[in-house]
């Protein structure tokens, strides 16, 4: 079935939603990797030739018609630029958090909210900044405050997500609120500043376990992006 689509809100930031089901990659086969363990490192990418159709907006009409969806809210009184990656970027290397390496774009207006709908086993993340664009570090990392997830990986099914200010707290770079919960009530939570529970903070690059783990099935997380108390 031909896909049908509309515009999201205008501005550069204007990756299209899709309104009509569309398969993830037409069905053409997955992104091929050296290796097992490169493809279970690496996760996901799309199809040979279309890096990152794996991920995609979609309208609020067919978003249960997707196994593993994120709904994500802009609690902020401003509008929020965002972007979305996969965590390998498409030359093959850990760095789909650079600009340029990003798969979706778009703008979240002051209480409104986009769907994020992820094929199997995909890796990567999302993060949104105040302003005419998202934050950036020195080297053009994505900063800002990140909403990470696994979706249903292939060595054992399960998927996970949590909330991370690792960058921008390494770069001295303003911390945002952000909130990440599952259908199950399970949260991973950043405030602005940069504490929070059950998730990344200051100094933890090297500590596993964070945020949110989740049996293999269905995936309905919410992000709240500006999240306040």
């Amino acid at each position: 079935m031909a896909s049908t689509c509309k515009a999201s809100i205008s501005s550069s930031y204007t990756t299209q939603v899709h309104t009509a089901f569309q398969k993830f990659c037409e069905d053409r086969p997955i992104a091929e990797r050296a290796t097992v363990d490169d493809i279970l490192y690496a996760g996901n990418l799309g199809a040979n030739g279309d890096y990152g159709c794996n991920l995609m907006l979609v309208d609020d009409s067919i978003a249960n018609q997707y196994q593993y969806i994120i709904n994500m809210t802009n609690s902020a009184s401003k509008s929020q630029v965002c972007v979305c990656w996969l965590k390998i970027g498409p030359n093959g290397g850990v760095g789909g958090f650079f600009l340029g390496n990003e798969v979706l774009d778009f703008t979240l207006p002051p209480g409104g909210h986009s769907v994020l709908a992820a094929d199997q086993n995909t890796i990567g993340g999302c993060t949104c900044s105040l302003g005419a664009a998202v934050q950036l570090t020195g080297i053009k990392q994505f900063a800002s405050t990140w909403l990470e997830f696994e979706m249903a990986t292939k060595h054992d099914g399960w998927s996970g997500a949590d909330a991370s200010c690792l960058v921008a707290a390494k770069s001295g770079l303003d911390i945002p609120g952000l909130q990440v919960c599952s259908q199950y009530n399970v949260c991973s939570t950043v405030y602005a500043g940069g504490t929070g529970d059950n998730a990344y903070l200051q100094g933890m690059e090297d500590v596993d376990g964070i945020g949110i783990v989740q049996q293999p099935g269905e995936v309905r997380l919410r992000a709240i992006f500006g999240y306040q108390t």
